[in-house]
């Protein structure tokens, strides 16, 4: 049985990395890409943070086709619970929470945010992302990334 759950864990987070930005709070970032196989893409939200015992990031999640939306979500990322507002679960990658004494703490991890439908090859996707800045956290990295 664990075997089957480490399986759906890698695959979860498993595919090649078709772009990624780095994010500036309080600024869109936006990875845009081309579809080469019609297959579910995720979107993911890389992070590394020293905080004072817990962190919130909270922003806004865009995927776009260039006739409509496909994915428009709220982010409300803790390190517990989904990391969106319709999320349904959490998958994590490399997920570390650390609290030290006197309060502080550093967390750090790959978050899946959403999975993009499949689309037919040849589409034109972007992603964005809006984060605003947390009160009493320090981001040492934040990226969007989005995977095959």
């Amino acid at each position: 049985m664990l075997g089957v759950g480490a399986y759906f864990l890698t695959r979860a987070g498993a595919g090649a990395e078709v772009g990624a930005v780095a994010l500036d709070l309080d600024r869109e970032g936006n990875v845009p890409w081309v579809v080469s196989a019609e297959v579910p893409h995720g979107v993911w939200l890389e992070y590394d943070l020293a905080h004072g015992g817990t962190f919130r990031l909270e922003g806004l999640l865009r995927v776009r086709a260039p006739t409509r939306v496909l994915v428009e979500d709220t982010i409300a990322l803790g390190p517990e619970g989904p990391p969106t507002a319709s999320g349904w679960g959490r998958v994590e990658i490399g997920g570390r929470h650390v609290l030290q004494p006197g309060g502080r703490g550093s967390s750090a991890g790959r978050v899946r945010l959403a999975e993009v439908p499949p689309q037919p090859p040849g589409t034109a996707l972007v992603a964005s992302a809006t984060i605003g800045r947390p009160v009493g956290v320090l981001v040492r990295t934040l990226r969007l990334v989005v995977t095959r």
